[in-house]
Formats: C-alpha cells, sequence, structure tokens
C-alpha cells in the first residue's frame, strides 16, 4: 500500500466535496467571514480545526464499517429514530445544495461568458448525470481531478495580495465588518458554516472512507485533506478582504478578483469554479441518489436522473438567495449531526484502534500466505481465522479484500 499516495488522494477527494461552489467563488466566504472583519480570523482558526477533526471522523467511520451508503453509519452509531431524523436531514442537505450548485453553475457561466443561466445550468445537470453511470472510484478520482487546480490559483492570488496590498489591513477589515450577512455573530457563523460543510461532505466522505481498507489510512486522508482546506480558507479570506473594494456586489468575488487582475485569469478561474461545482453537484446527486436507490439499485440511473431534473428546475431561485438563506438553514440542522459523530467518535476510539491493527495483521500474514518462499504453517492460518472473527467486518468481505490487496502487493514486489 502506497501510504502517501492514498492519503494524497483521499485528502483531496474530501477536500474536494467541501469546496464547492461557494467556496471557490468567494460567496460563502464572504458571508461567513469576511463580513466579520478580524474576528472572522478567530472563525478562521477554529473552522480549520473542526474540518481536521471532521475530516479524520467520516473518514475513518466509513472505512471502520465499510459503508457505501451515509446511513449505515448511523445505524451503527445512534437509536433507529434518532437516525432516522439524521438521514432526513441528511438527504434534505444533499438535495438542496445539489440545485444550489446547478445554480451557481448557470450564475457563474453567466458572469464571465454572458451564458444564459438555464444554459449553464443545463450543462452541468448533464454532466452530472452522465458521471452517474460511472463507478465509486472513477468519481472519487473526479472530485479530486480539479482540486489542485483551486490550491494552485487561491495561493497564487493570495500571494498576489500580500505582495501588492490594495487597501491597508486595519481599512480592509473595517470595510469588511461594515457587510451585510444573514448570521448573527461571528461564533455561530463559524460553526454555522463549518457544520454545513461538514454536513454536504457527510455522504460523499463516508462512501470514499469506505472504499479504504485501513481506517488508518482514511484518517490520515481526513488529516491530510482537513489541512488543505483550512489553509485554503486563509488565502481565500485574506484574497478578498485586502481587495474588498473591487469585489462589493459581486456573485462570486474570487472570479471578479481574477478578472479584475488579468481577463484571461478570469477565464481559466471560471472554468475551475465550473469544475468545482460539477465535483460538488457529483457529490451531492451520486450520493443522494445511492441512498434513494438502498433498496433497489437497480433504479440507480433513472433517480439520479429524476433527482438531477428537479434540481434543475428549483436553481431557478437564483444563486445568491440560495446561498444566504438555504445555507444557513442547512448549517443550524447540522450542529447535532456533526456533534454526534465527534462524540461517538471518540467513544469508539479504542475499538477502530484495534481494528487498524488487525487488519495490518490481516495483510502482513495474507502477503506471507501467498509468499511461495515462506512456509505458512496451521498455527498461522489459525491465527489468520481469528483475525478475521475478531474484525467487526464481515469475513467474507474482508478476505476478498485482504486476498485481493495481498496479491497486489505481492504483485508490486516482485515487480520491484
Amino acid at each position: 500500500m502506497n501510504t502517501f499516495k492514498s492519503m494524497v488522494k483521499i485528502g483531496l477527494a474530501y477536500l474536494g466535496v467541501i469546496i464547492g461552489a461557494g467556496f471557490a467563488s468567494g460567496q460563502e466566504m464572504f458571508q461567513y467571514f469576511v463580513s466579520f472583519g478580524k474576528m472572522g480570523i478567530w472563525g478562521l482558526v477554529i473552522s480549520s480545526i473542526l474540518f481536521i477533526v471532521g475530516g479524520i471522523v467520516l473518514l475513518q467511520f466509513g472505512s471502520y464499517y465499510k459503508v457505501q451508503e451515509h446511513s449505515e453509519v448511523f445505524n451503527h452509531i445512534s437509536s433507529p429514530f434518532i437516525s432516522k431524523v439524521i438521514d432526513f436531514l441528511i438527504n434534505m442537505t444533499l438535495f438542496c445544495t445539489g440545485f444550489i450548485m446547478i445554480a451557481g453553475a448557470g450564475t457563474n457561466l453567466n458572469q464571465q461568458f454572458n451564458w444564459p443561466i438555464w444554459a449553464g445550468a443545463l450543462l452541468v445537470s448533464a454532466l452530472v448525470i452522465v458521471t452517474g453511470f460511472m463507478d465509486v472510484d472513477k468519481v472519487t478520482g473526479l472530485i479530486g481531478m480539479v482540486t489542485p487546480f483551486v490550491i494552485v490559483f487561491l495561493l497564487g492570488i493570495f500571494i498576489h495580495t500580500l505582495n501588492t496590498m490594495p487597501i491597508p489591513y486595519e481599512e480592509a477589515m473595517a470595510t469588511a465588518a461594515a457587510q451585510a450577512t444573514t448570521l448573527p455573530n461571528w461564533l455561530i457563523s463559524t460553526l454555522n458554516y463549518t457544520s454545513l460543510a461538514l454536513m454536504l461532505a457527510i455522504s460523499m466522505a463516508v462512501v470514499i472512507g469506505g472504499e479504504e481498507y485501513s481506517p488508518k489510512q482514511a484518517g490520515l486522508g481526513g488529516l491530510f485533506g482537513g489541512v488543505l482546506v483550512g489553509g485554503l480558507l486563509f488565502a481565500s479570506f485574506f484574497s478578498i478582504s485586502l481587495n474588498i473594494d473591487g469585489v462589493l456586489g459581486s456573485s462570486m468575488p474570487l472570479l471578479t478578483l481574477f478578472d479584475n487582475l488579468d481577463p484571461r485569469l478570469g477565464v481559466a478561474m471560471a472554468i475551475i469554479i465550473f469544475g468545482m461545482i460539477y465535483n460538488t453537484a457529483i457529490g451531492m446527486y451520486y450520493a443522494l441518489a445511492k441512498r434513494v436507490s438502498r433498496s433497489k439499485p437497480e433504479n440507480f440511473t433513472r433517480n439520479m436522473i429524476i433527482l438531477v431534473g428537479i434540481g434543475f428546475v428549483l436553481s431557478f431561485a437564483g444563486f445568491d438567495t440560495l446561498v444566504a438563506y438555504l445555507y444557513p438553514f442547512i448549517g443550524y440542522c447540522g450542529f447535532f449531526v456533526i456533534a454526534l459523530l465527534i462524540i461517538q467518535w471518540a467513544i469508539r476510539y479504542r475499538h477502530i484502534h484495534r481494528e487498524i491493527q488487525v487488519r495490518d495483521e490481516l495483510i502482513k500474514m495474507e502477503v506471507n500466505r501467498q509468499d511461495e518462499d515462506y512456509e505458512f504453517g496451521r498455527e498461522e492460518a489459525a491465527d489468520m481465522r481469528a483475525l478475521y472473527d475478531e474484525s467487526r467486518v464481515d469475513n467474507k468481505e474482508l478476505y476478498d479484500e485482504v486476498t485481493e490487496l495481498g496479491q497486489t502487493m505481492t504483485d508490486d514486489a516482485e515487480d520491484n
């Protein structure tokens, strides 16, 4: 297992499901942090820590329980009634965010290329439906594919802003703090934003984690992804704040920022934002269609088409309006869900740690078992059976995964 490569892949996928239209465009950043001036910086610190913790929790739970959709996790960590309530809230979040992303695609292409809003919305809807025919590994790869470009562009505009300092720091913070927001104060805004973003990430993050053999590896991916999210939050905050005079009134502040710097960069950023909108829409609708189709998996594609079609119609409420009012509502709903996840993860930490040891030991023994030069005796075979029985994953499912992974590692060793 290539630990570093796996960590980067998982981390970028986690980052990808969190930073969607609002993050890449700057609209969420403006509403939740920039509009509180200096206090928004403290909010960023708290939010960054929570994103690291959240990434570890979500991805490790996914791997630990080997889930295929989010309700499986909550069935394990809460009562049937609470699980149903949470399932409803998450499904509502997925659906609402899905059509917010469609609205964002229309706004993005309208602002940059003067496309009719419906045309951009229709384009991203069609792409999401096409993606529904792919398996989860390909979807995970797509989600992480555009993310590096976001990192490069955000860090680039951040460094440029620090070098040029368009507005003095104190003046920028004062102007920022005078802007209107639908949130009551910086702390509630911080918790609301983090809760919102993690609610958006839950379904796809646990599915991504469920594809990872080792909970330890999944947790490292969450840690790496959380650090990236925190870094980009700071880069976005200062880039917008220190250029605030040039982005006031814009639906997509970061896009306006690049347009003001160089129209060619604006075009590139518009494409990147569209890619992030697409990524987030994939995460939302793919996970929701999986959940809706749980009892009849053969209806997955049909359900995906229906859900995206309804989202396309609802997207005409408008991107600005949806972000200003629907996002905070989702964030408030998510307070309880995120708190439950973190608390239950802490309670189960020892069990997760032991499961990591069991799976690591199984892989080592499987590699030995497949090694023609190694004498694999009855005692070791008995030890393997005991480890399979101790694991919380179904024996047949775990056996197939261990055998396949062991074969891959053996082949890699022979090639080297």
